[in-house]
């Protein structure tokens, strides 16, 4: 992804999200060591943490990120 294209993600997430998550998600994308399912699965742990009022949530397999 450019610059622009993450620009425009994390404007988007930052409407549902805190800037810790937005980040955070940003960085998963384009981190090759996150294969698709350890980010679908890190995608749904990060939208309960949310909702559940839990900052600063770090899933499964995502520690590096």
């Amino acid at each position: 992804m450019t610059t622009r294209e993450i620009n425009k993600v994390h404007s988007a997430l930052m409407r549902e999200h805190s800037i810790f998550y937005a980040d955070m998600i940003c960085r998963a994308i384009q981190d090759k060591n996150v294969d698709e399912e350890t980010f679908a699965n890190g995608i749904e742990e990060i939208y309960l943490a949310y909702k559940e009022d839990v900052d600063e949530y770090i899933p499964k397999g995502w520690e590096y990120v």
